[in-house]
């Protein structure tokens, strides 16, 4: 009987231990997190496609199009980095704004 009762006692000891412990804790509170503002260059310029250039060295050159890019901006970029000559420039500047009227007209 002795140790039956002292059995009782350890265990309510324990079992008041672990309420008091766990009422002790504050309760968990989530954070507020303000949005950060950050958003990628792609996000914000709202891309329309991907243009893909093959050089006559064989080297494909890709540049993503976006509506608020001009034909010309791209052609020149995509020119500098394919060593195209000036005339080509204009010609792929004249085809990726007629690209671009197809995507915003059919939006």
């Amino acid at each position: 009987m002795l140790v039956r009762n002292e059995y009782e006692k350890q265990m309510k000891e324990k079992n008041n231990r672990k309420q008091t412990k766990s009422s002790s804790k504050k309760p968990v509170q989530s954070l507020y997190k303000a949005p950060s503002g950050s958003r990628t260059k792609e996000q914000v310029m709202d891309p329309i496609f991907k243009l893909e250039f093959e050089d006559s060295k064989g080297t494909i050159h890709e540049a993503v199009v976006h509506k608020s890019d001009e034909g010309i901006t791209v052609a020149k970029r995509i020119g500098s980095k394919a060593d195209l000559p000036q005339s080509l420039i204009e010609a792929l500047a004249r085809r990726i704004d007629a690209e671009m009227n197809n995507y915003t007209s059919a939006s």
